[in-house]
């Protein structure tokens, strides 16, 4: 045997390198003794791990049926994603983006569901701070088509004897429509002090009329020269007079063919021809 150090022989019952010192690895006999060890050891964990082994298939294969792996899911939030502010619209929590059962209702080309009794109704405005949804049907299952501001007046035009509380209405732009839960709905508008400047009389039988003013005639939101103008009605252009302002008699209330659609507005009704 030799020094693991120096490379001196050394005697097999020496226990030191008479040369440098290292210890040597001792007799023969220990030598076998540790490698003997070592064996033993090494075979007791692998036994010890095939025993684990076996048992933890048999546990999988016993239940194998039943057993269902639990994953912890974040709830799906509720939080309406178009809105811009932390409040949500009233009457509806989660924003749907399907039409449940439109196929039981008639519905016109932009996939609304029409009302069942048409009516020339009262001006509304939306009440809550936090705004309404314009919805494609009546009732809460229906998908939203935009999110009406507080203040924002409409008229009414309808309804449908199976849905009470709900409204089928038209904007002020003369084009949008849409159902809105009645129950959030005021005649006062709340944004402004001249609400009657939107509030008008309807008369029983419309009246055609046209425009004498050579120069043509605003059609404008409200029975005001201060209320936002629609367009311009062409010189001789035919309007139907539908009733008249609360605020100002010399203001009508028509509708009038205007930019290749039928729009609604208020005028001044000196420069129509009765």
């Amino acid at each position: 045997m030799y020094c693991a150090n120096c490379g001196k022989e050394i005697g097999e019952n020496e226990k030191y390198c008479s040369q440098c010192g290292n210890p040597s690895a001792g007799t023969a006999a220990q030598r076998t003794e540790r490698k003997n060890n070592a064996l033993i050891i090494g075979l007791c964990c692998a036994v010890a791990i095939l025993v684990v082994g076996i048992f933890v298939v048999g546990v999988f294969l016993g239940k194998s049926d039943g057993y269902k792996i639990q994953v912890d899911v974040p709830a799906e939030s509720t939080e309406a994603t178009e809105m811009s502010t932390t409040k949500k619209p009233v009457e509806t929590t989660v924003k749907v983006t399907t039409t449940k059962a439109s196929g039981t209702k008639p519905t016109d080309s932009k996939g609304i569901v029409e009302p069942d009794y048409p009516m020339l109704g009262s001006i509304y405005y939306v009440e809550p701070e936090e705004g309404l949804y314009l919805r494609k049907g009546s009732g809460k299952q229906y998908a939203d088509l935009s999110i009406l501001k507080q203040g924002t007046a409409m008229t009414e035009i309808g309804n449908r004897a199976d849905s009470p509380g709900w409204t089928y209405v038209r904007l002020m732009d003369g084009v949008t429509c849409g159902w809105v839960s009645t129950a959030y709905l005021t005649y006062s508008n709340p944004n402004t002090d001249l609400e009657l400047l939107y509030r008008y009389y309807y008369y029983s039988n419309r009246i055609d009329t046209v425009v004498l003013d050579k120069e043509g005639l605003n059609l404008r939101t409200g029975a005001s020269r201060d209320c936002r103008r629609l367009g311009t009605i062409p010189y001789m252009r035919t309007v139907t007079v539908i009733g008249y302002s609360a605020y100002d008699v010399n203001w009508l209330y028509v509708s009038v063919y205007l930019d290749g659609r039928t729009q609604y507005g208020y005028v001044d009704g000196r420069y129509l021809q009765h």
